[in-house]
């Protein structure tokens, strides 16, 4: 008896150590916190990128005084900045700065609906007339893309972003068309306003296309991408914008018979809209493995340009 409690105060301290040990590692800690930084840039571009390019994006519902163009345009813009999100101007700290093909798709579609209601508020407003609603939302889409709530090479203040100038054009764009529905005011559908209009988008797909030569000729290879998208939301934008434009002017365009012209033209905007390649290849134009798609992309963005042009011909006689 006295050899057995001898024994068990011997293995006492032995019995009680626990079979493992849980050891603490700040190493763990730091691991952890790295996989969830990697985790929450990786899986938050993953959710935010979206190309929208859904040629069915329609207008909402006018009445015959309204424009069925401005409408879409109005809520085209609330489209981008409000339910997809504005990537372009995204901090270092927030997922979509690691974004690429997103935000120039979305400046090209921006840059498009200025450049269509700039267009329109050149010729459809008469100072005392028409009320100021076009030119406001033609200056608010002026505003950079890229401005975020700090803009430090102007100011160490908070200044507006582009995202709330965007919304702020996008209600005087509604502000039109609600002023024309309450009114005795109607959107002028006359022809020469049309003329206009295709003159102003061929113009500015001539400044696009001029980009996508200067790429080829000069052989750069580090901003295909961005040159791609950028072009791509201008032809998506244009296509949208023109298919209802050729609804406003539908009497114009079927009196003058060309209806058929103008379906052509919706084709070429239409099919380099759609050019959606998984990762901008750039190779050489003559390549005979690899494609450049900014060179297929140049082809019908010239193609739609000459279609507006002979549309403008057409129309003006």
């Amino acid at each position: 008896m006295i050899r057995f409690f001898a024994l068990v105060q011997k293995w006492e301290p032995r019995l009680r150590r626990p079979s493992f040990t849980v050891r603490f590692h700040w190493s763990w800690v730091a691991a952890g916190l790295g996989l969830a930084v990697v985790l929450y840039y990786l899986v938050g571009a993953w959710m935010l990128n979206v190309i929208d390019d859904n040629p069915d994006f329609a207008a909402p519902p006018t009445s015959p005084r309204q424009s069925r163009a401005v409408a879409l345009a109005a809520k085209l813009i609330r489209r981008e900045v409000d339910i997809h999100g504005w990537t372009t101007n995204d901090p270092f700290f927030e997922p979509g700065s690691l974004l690429r093909d997103m935000p120039h798709y979305q400046q090209g579609i921006i840059a498009a609906v200025d450049r269509f209601t700039s267009s329109l508020a050149a010729r459809e407003v008469e100072p005392g007339i028409n009320p100021p609603d076009l030119p406001l939302a033609a200056g608010l889409l002026k505003y950079p893309g890229t401005v975020w709530r700090f803009n430090f090479n102007v100011s160490l203040l908070p200044t507006t972003t582009a995202e709330k100038q965007y919304r702020r054009a996008a209600v005087a764009l509604e502000g039109y068309s609600g002023h024309l529905d309450v009114s005795q005011l109607t959107f002028d559908r006359h022809g020469e306003i049309l003329v206009g209009l295709l003159g102003d988008v061929a113009a500015d797909l001539d400044e696009a296309n001029a980009g996508i030569e200067a790429h080829l000729t000069e052989g750069r290879r580090d901003d295909a991408g961005r040159l791609f998208q950028t072009t791509k939301g201008r032809l998506y934008a244009y296509f949208l914008l023109l298919r209802e434009t050729g609804m406003d002017f539908d009497q114009v365009i079927s009196e003058s018979g060309q209806g058929r012209a103008w379906a052509k033209m919706m084709d070429a905007l239409q099919a380099g809209a759609l050019l959606a390649p998984p990762m901008v290849i750039d190779a050489a134009p003559d390549s005979a493995f690899l494609p450049n798609h900014l060179a297929v992309q140049g082809y019908y963005l010239l193609i739609a340009r000459q279609r507006l042009n002979d549309l403008r011909a057409a129309l003006s006689k």
